[in-house]
């Protein structure tokens, strides 16, 4: 199975970003006491390659049938009392000498829980999920999960404004996806452009990034999210996703449009590319469905990432 290194980015045109970094000082499981419920959680990692991986748990508030962690789904079985902010990851069983993992929650409802888990930096194939505590608040750190983590909370978090024209690039708490605010492109015409630009090293493992995005309306300008190379001084566009203002989300192949599906305004969208460093190709998932798979990035590695519009 392949291995891969995760970023993330939240955007309105409105927009949110995530990626995978250094970590953290560890720290012990808050709260050390009081805990009702453990299970332990195994690892299939045969090549000894999970220290610092991230994973995606989806965890059930009572629903016994969906239980099967082979394939990342987990049945709390009533135990949580806050469902979901009374639940937390440890390396040990014992929650007063446990180091708590970092955590960070995707999505959830009355329901489930979709929560990605920074594994142990030591590569312990062993964790344990902890749920059931009355003194426990929610619990949820984007920035100690992932290599790189963007969800704009009124800061650019690192990424560069090269607006130009009458574009402008703006924090709005009226419409977002995750925590408080999104990032808001707007610009209206070709000749004027809204953009921000994160540069970062490159990459020598797979690693996947992950935006959520929505456009406000079918116009006539377009949101573009991609990743770029800085090769002595000039860029090379590597991937390309665009909302086109006919209402469909598309990619480009040198200077080919492709079609990957309609779009509907005000809607968010979740919009993964999953890079394969070995083979130099890239999939494409929308709301976690494979649409591309195997597509040829043009440039030798992906190392900046972009949004405009």
């Amino acid at each position: 199975m392949k291995k891969f290194y995760t970023l993330v980015v939240v955007i309105s045109l409105c927009l949110p970003i995530f990626i995978g970094i250094t970590p953290k000082t560890e720290a012990a499981l808050t709260p050390s006491t009081g805990w009702q419920w453990v299970r332990e959680i195994t690892i299939s990692d045969p090549g000894g390659v999970s220290a610092d991986y991230q994973i995606k748990l989806r965890l059930y508030a009572n629903d016994a049938t969906k239980d099967d962690p082979a394939n990342g789904t987990i049945d709390l079985a009533g135990h949580c009392i806050d469902f979901p902010n009374d639940i937390r990851f440890g390396t040990t069983s014992d929650p007063s000498t446990a180091t708590m993992l970092p955590q960070w929650i995707e999505e959830e409802t009355a329901e489930y829980v979709d929560i990605w888990v920074k594994l142990p930096s030591d590569g312990a194939d062993t964790i344990y999920l902890f749920a059931g505590n009355s003194d426990a608040t929610r619990y949820s750190d984007g920035d100690a999960v992932f290599i790189e983590f963007a969800d704009w909370e009124n800061d650019l978090e690192g990424w560069i404004n090269e607006s130009s024209g009458s574009g402008t690039v703006e924090f709005s708490n009226a419409v977002y996806k995750h925590g408080s605010y999104s990032l808001h492109l707007n610009a209206s015409d070709v000749g004027n452009l809204a953009v921000v630009i994160r540069y970062l090293t490159e990459y020598a493992e797979d690693f996947r990034l992950i935006w959520w995005a929505r456009s406000e309306a079918n116009s006539n300008t377009a949101i573009y999210m991609g990743t770029m190379d800085n090769v002595s001084g000039t860029f090379y566009d590597l991937t390309w996703i665009k909302f086109h203002y006919d209402g469909t989300l598309v990619y480009k192949v040198g200077t080919t449009l492709y079609t990957i599906m309609s779009y509907n305004a005000q809607q968010w969208y979740k919009i993964e590319l999953r890079f394969d460093v070995d083979t130099g190709t890239y999939d494409i998932y929308i709301d976690d469905e494979l649409k591309v798979d195997c597509l040829l990035y043009t440039s030798p590695s992906p190392r900046d990432l972009s949004t405009s519009r």
